[in-house]
């Protein structure tokens, strides 16, 4: 935990890729943020969610819900729902897509979250 606190603290901002399962957070990503419940280093860190399912309306709800109430900043604008899942697609594959903008373009709207 320790590591993790440590980890969190110094980074600018978190980006947190998630996928739904069985309409919410996967546990992992569930216990991962459990971990970080009350720890001062998350207090208005900036944070995006990326998320692969072609409809993401639960987990991504259920995260936008956990990480305000951390309290972290969701940086709304930088989080992202790409249809993916299924789709037996690679990380070639996701560059080749035309998707490679839209990702550098949140990951630059989470950076510059993180500066402000």
């Amino acid at each position: 935990m320790r590591a993790r606190h440590e980890q969190v603290a110094s980074s600018e901002g978190l980006l947190i890729a998630s996928p739904e399962y069985a309409h919410g957070v996967t546990g992992v990503v569930k216990n991962a943020l459990d971990w970080l419940v009350s720890f001062e280093g998350l207090v208005d860190k900036p944070v995006a969610i990326f998320n692969a399912s072609p409809r993401p309306v639960h987990a991504d709800a259920q995260l936008r819900e956990t990480l305000t109430t951390m309290p972290a900043s969701l940086v709304a604008d930088a989080c992202l729902a790409l249809p993916f899942r299924g789709t037996g697609i690679t990380e070639q594959g996701i560059l080749d897509s035309g998707h490679a903008a839209e990702f550098r373009g949140a990951l630059g709207l989470l950076v510059s979250g993180a500066r402000t």
